[in-house]
């Protein structure tokens, strides 16, 4: 029996800096599995090697005929981890990348989609909740399809302890390597995370139907948080942390103003 120790992190650089520093200083794990596509593999494991550097590696991915465009926008929250493989490579732990490039094609497809749904949305005031609906429920259930690819590539390569990087669908792909025959543990990296409006939408509409009122609801909140926060902000975790200061003021004892300033210093 296999155990795999699942971190979830979110599109956010703060998270997986806590998970870089976790997988260095970590000693116990014989395995690493990347929420990176097969096909970067081998750029990884040169990584891993020492034999290239990071700046080379990104330019490498940028240059790449598969690469997810813009690049810089999903290598801006993994780029610690991606740094981090360097430290851990000479001590021969084993580095693997699992997610599906056909999928993560279809669903970055399915995401670009729904951002020019959400400029068509603020451009005329008007939401076409059935469209909203629709691309929702494509990106999930596709999400739902390539966890079922992942997990039997992650059951057939894990060894011993084995860590691996997710998203928050991690909990449902614990569930599908539980059911393999694993020893799976699931942790959070932020601890409790809010989930953005888009984020919000998408969990309910997975375990109910929502009326025209709540799709219109959550996406005029989306449409607030990127217009408000994502659009003035320096970064992404600049923008989730100023959302996350006004719309639940029960957190400000633990998050300050001048924190969230300090957020912009974080290269794009």
């Amino acid at each position: 029996m296999s155990r795999i120790r699942i971190l979830i992190t979110h599109n956010l650089r703060l998270p997986n800096i806590m998970i870089s520093n976790e997988i260095v200083n970590s000693n116990d794990y014989d395995t690493l599995f990347l929420n990176l596509y097969e096909e970067l593999e081998p750029h990884v494991k040169e990584l891993s090697q020492g034999k290239i550097a990071y700046e080379d590696f990104a330019k490498r991915i940028s240059n790449s005929r598969i690469a997810l465009q813009p690049v810089n926008s999903w290598l801006y929250p993994l780029e610690p981890i991606i740094r981090a493989i360097r430290k851990i490579g000479r001590r021969g732990i084993n580095v693997y990348c699992y997610k599906d490039y056909k999928y993560e094609k279809r669903i970055h497809e399915i995401t670009t989609e729904i951002t020019i749904l959400t400029a068509k949305s603020k451009i005329f005031g008007k939401i076409n909740v059935e469209e909203w609906k629709r691309k929702i429920k494509e990106r999930a259930l596709i999400v739902d399809e390539a966890l079922k690819v992942e997990a039997r590539k992650i059951h057939a390569k894990s060894m011993g302890l084995s860590i691996c990087i997710s998203n928050p669908s991690g909990y449902r792909l614990g569930e599908i390597l539980s059911r393999m025959g694993n020893e799976v543990q699931v942790e959070e990296a932020m601890g409790c995370y809010y989930p953005t409006p888009l984020e919000e939408m998408e969990i309910k509409l997975r375990s109910m139907e929502l009326s025209d009122d709540e799709i219109k609801k959550y996406v005029k909140e989306h449409l607030e948080y990127v217009e408000k926060y994502v659009l003035t902000s320096e970064n992404i975790d600049q923008a989730y942390y100023k959302w996350l200061y006004d719309k639940h003021p029960e957190l400000r004892d633990a998050i300050s103003l001048y924190e969230i300033e300090i957020l912009k210093n974080l290269k794009k």
